[in-house]
């Protein structure tokens, strides 16, 4: 397949690029480096750099395409207090996307989506669940999904949405678990962490996430096709603390807030019924204790 990749360049994209690659598809990353690395990027790989808004420049990188995985987006939601960048990176810049996608005559896309749509649940929700998003993020990539289903219905397309776990691991430049490490490295006995450390959520390990979402878009064949990614289990800010200064042979005083969000428009419980991508083969192998170990050590390889 000839498969381009929006933000191609960061943490998901870069290394689902790299597995598109080993599996000897032909791959074009497209991204704007507001985020992305290009370290993260193989010197064999090709590039095409620009905005996602420029819809023309999109749509000549993806000509021929058979599948754009779409996975450009704002996703940093600690100290978000306007909704305008997300609107524009996240609505617009989707939009824009579909666009390029009619002007090119591709009829397949793959939408990085993620569980903050669904705000907090303290049951494992599924995705016939009501989205009741509480930060701009999930509720602009909530407006992303009808966006593509729409597209879908008026075009004859086909898409895949993935709403996606916490994923963590190489190349990961934000998140709880690389803010805990970059803590640690400023100082060593001592942990600041926003908020009383029991919010409890779901991760996934990359290597994880890019198997289920390559699985769905080989075997799922519905119009639009909608899945959780991520595990009906959880783990607690203060397990995820506690196994970050292990795995750096650390035993730091944790400092917590008295309250339980970390930041307004933090998820303090959400976690996935994964059993309609588990009909499919699809099962994620590791604890999430595991997850996060395995993550940490992904991390420090800074590849």
């Amino acid at each position: 397949m000839k498969v381009l990749v929006t933000g191609g360049a960061g943490f998901i994209g870069s290394n689902l690029a790299d597995r598109l690659l080993e599996l000897k598809h032909n791959v074009i990353v497209y991204d704007d480096f507001s985020i992305g690395r290009h370290e993260f990027l193989r010197d064999n790989i090709r590039l095409a750099e620009g905005s996602i808004l420029d819809t023309e420049k999109l749509a000549n990188a993806m000509q021929d395409c058979d599948l754009v995985f779409h996975l450009a987006a704002l996703s940093v939601v600690y100290g978000a207090a306007s909704p305008q960048p997300f609107i524009q990176q996240n609505i617009l810049g989707t939009a824009s996307v579909l666009s390029a996608m009619e002007k090119a005559g591709v009829r397949k896309i793959a939408f990085a989506s993620s569980q903050a749509v669904y705000g907090e649940h303290e049951e494992p929700v599924s995705e016939s669940a009501v989205s009741k998003p509480i930060s701009y993020y999930g509720a602009t990539k909530l407006a992303g999904e009808a966006l593509i289903a729409a597209h879908c219905k008026l075009n004859n397309a086909k898409a895949w949405l993935f709403r996606l776990a916490n994923t963590v691991g190489r190349r990961q430049t934000h998140g709880v678990i690389f803010d805990f490490i970059k803590k640690l490295e400023k100082d060593k006995n001592k942990l600041q962490i926003l908020g009383d450390g029991t919010q409890r959520k779901s991760y996934l390990l990359i290597d994880e996430c890019i198997d289920a979402m390559l699985l769905a878009t080989e075997k799922a064949n519905e119009s639009v096709n909608l899945f959780n990614v991520g595990t009906p289990e959880a783990i607690d800010v203060k397990t995820i603390a506690e196994i970050v200064a292990s795995e750096l042979g650390l035993q730091p005083e944790l400092a917590f807030e008295d309250k339980k969000e970390g930041w307004p428009g933090d998820q303090t419980e959400i976690f996935l019924n994964t059993g309609k991508i588990n009909s499919l083969g699809w099962h994620s192998r590791h604890s999430q204790a595991e997850t996060i170990r395995l993550a940490v050590r992904q991390i420090l390889e800074r590849d």
